[in-house]
């Protein structure tokens, strides 16, 4: 188990608030005691986002809380929070040059309502409107999430900074505009980060809504580039991504300006490796489009040009419009079609993944496909990315058990059921679709306290713990796939189950058509049933065809023993509902009700396209 080096920062901000710091301005230093192991870290009580800092690999920070005042809260979602000032004399917010000082975008905040709770965000952006103060896009809550509310409430604001300090051993700087500082780019960091073990430092003057340190922002150009050069702290790799903001300008004499800033960027770092980006030209489905096309085509022929004609290995083109081609297809752009899209940069996070392992210090700390649940988030590098979490009665944590780390998913008892109890984790599996082949490996445990009522044990009441699930396709919505969808899911499941005379894991394939559907006839069986060990680890093994007719197949080892009994090992049939590509489901699933707390525990999660990737 790695040891924890970082504090404990929600809770930290929940004891200071608590601790009573009414006063305006005051300084208040948040101290938290290093925890002895993750059992005393991590509380998923809260869902797996309510998460801290720790996701960065750094020395313990140092923080000052500083309260804003106490304000009327309009509104408090997801997405905005939007309030008025309870004495705009003791407090101007309203002025524009204090809000700005008030309101730094590389501070993190916190409210504490009336409640006792407190909720702690990062924002991009504020504005006024009359007297009212509107903080909304990309703000990211860290702890406590709010529900939706519309009422009127009293809130207190919290100021922090947060200074990482990361202590990585390969430094890397994104350094750019817009597209190295939306949302999507500062969960590619992330997603960096876990991949190489948390052996990567990320510099620069601003601070994501992650954590993670860059140099980029909106609106920013060359002109922004050249005044804040000699401010970009000295780093291993330099990423530059610079132009989009440009297209207004002469060609040739954006070309002069940016060759000079690489020029200089090379003296001043002479051993660094600057990767070096072409621009991604806007979408079709933007209206300036054809005007915008020409300048990039003629702007990043510019840049190979220049990168061609250095005599430096350490100039590295990273040519997006080659890599992305055609590079103007709308699949890689928002709806606004000059921003990247989630698509982009899934696919970009692999570009870099190569580069990156050029890198022997790098190669060191590779997790590679593995997903090893020392701490959340969840890599977003397994050929999924982490959708979210479901749980009813439930809850996740991180435990220390055997000397490893692992994810615990708790249920507790329950009375008078209505609709199903679970503690699972979702992920999108957005690489594979039909005729798709996949492979994913998970070890997994039910520990000796594992008991369940008699009248469940008699019955051999099943828990799920693992399910490849549909959804909806693209433009429909949940209400209209549970209605209309005529099978019941999933069509590949993976079950633990108490008999009598002991323990099981059964695994169940196929479609499964509701009554009064074309498809009633239609049942999935159970194609596997194997006895297991309380308190022992098992490595259970998946490899299937995605299909809707009988190509489709499933094969399955628990333990590296082939858990189907039939020509090749395989069950034959088809497993897709519908066209939208199926994703993954581990941890606990019950629809019976049940007087004791049931864990199941995971480890080592591997997903690719065939059963070398997941093994090796």
């Amino acid at each position: 188990m790695k040891k924890a080096g970082f504090y404990k920062l929600v809770f930290a901000f929940l004891t200071a608030i608590c601790a009573g710091c009414a006063e305006q301005n005051q300084q208040l230093p948040i101290v938290a005691e290093e925890p002895d192991a993750y059992e005393d870290f991590f509380d998923f009580t809260l869902g797996a986002d309510a998460v801290d800092f720790s996701v960065i690999n750094t020395d313990p920070p140092k923080y000052s809380l500083d309260s804003l005042g106490t304000f009327k809260a309009k509104h408090v979602s997801h997405r905005e929070l939007v309030f008025y000032n309870l004495d705009a004399d003791s407090l101007p917010l309203f002025d524009a040059k204090s809000l700005k000082l008030n309101f730094p975008k590389d501070r993190f905040y916190a409210v504490s309502y009336e409640n006792g709770l407190t909720s702690v965000f990062k924002f991009s952006s504020i504005k006024i409107q009359g007297n009212t103060i509107v903080i909304n896009n990309n703000l990211k809550w860290h702890s406590l999430p709010p529900k939706n509310k519309q009422e009127e409430q009293k809130i207190t604001l919290w100021s922090f900074e947060f200074d990482p300090q990361e202590s990585g051993e390969v430094s890397l700087s994104f350094v750019g505009d817009s597209q190295f500082h939306f949302q999507e780019a500062q969960d590619l960091r992330r997603g960096l980060d876990v991949l190489f073990g948390r052996a990567l430092k990320f510099n620069g003057k601003h601070l994501d809504n992650n954590g993670y340190r860059f140099h980029a922002y909106n609106n920013y150009t060359l002109f922004d580039l050249q005044k804040s050069l000699d401010d970009l702290p000295e780093s291993d790799y330099y990423l530059i991504n610079i132009g989009t903001n440009e297209w207004k300008k002469p060609v040739q004499k954006t070309l002069e300006r940016l060759q000079a800033q690489i020029l200089k960027l090379q003296d001043n770092f002479p051993s660094a490796k600057i990767l070096l980006h072409t621009i991604m030209p806007v979408s079709t489905s933007q209206r300036d489009h054809a005007t915008r096309l020409l300048w990039a085509e003629q702007y990043n022929q510019g840049i190979r040009d220049f990168v061609d004609a250095s005599t430096s290995e350490n100039l590295i083109l990273v040519d997006l419009e080659e890599i992305f081609s055609p590079a103007d297809d709308v699949k890689w752009f928002k709806k606004d079609g000059v921003h990247l899209s989630a698509l982009f940069y899934k696919e970009y996070s692999a570009v870099l993944e190569a580069l990156l392992l050029e890198n022997p210090k790098l190669v060191e700390h590779y997790t590679g496909t593995t997903e090893d649940f020392e701490r959340f988030p969840l890599s977003d590098k397994l050929g999924y990315h982490t959708s979210s979490t479901t749980t009813t009665a439930g809850y996740y944590k991180l435990v220390t058990i055997d000397s490893r780390t692992a994810l615990r998913t708790e249920l507790g008892p329950t009375e008078n059921l209505k609709g199903p109890h679970r503690s699972e984790m979702t992920m999108d599996l957005d690489a594979y679709y039909v005729n798709d082949k996949m492979s994913l490996s998970i070890e997994f445990m039910v520990p000796e306290s594992w008991e369940l009522d008699q009248d469940n044990l008699n019955n051999g009441r099943r828990t799920m713990i693992l399910q490849i699930h549909s959804k909806p396709e693209e433009g429909q919505t949940w209400a209209y796939y549970q209605k209309n969808l005529p099978f019941n899911r999933p069509a590949i499941a993976l079950y633990v189950t108490s008999k009598p005379e002991g323990l099981f894991a059964e695994l169940y394939y196929g479609l499964n058509g509701k009554l009064n559907t074309d498809f009633a006839d239609k049942k999935w069986s159970r194609v596997a049933s194997t006895p297991i060990e309380k308190g022992q680890w098992n490595l259970f093994e998946l490899n299937y065809q995605l299909a809707f007719d009988d190509s489709g197949y499933l094969s399955a080892n628990l333990n590296s023993n082939p858990l189907i009994d039939a020509k090749d090992a395989k069950a034959f049939g088809p497993n897709m509902h519908n066209k939208a590509r199926p994703y993954l489901k581990f941890g606990q699933y019950r629809y019976w009700t049940d007087s004791h707390t049931h864990h199941v525990l995971f480890d080592n999660l591997k997903v690719g396209t065939n059963t070398k990737q997941v093994l090796d």
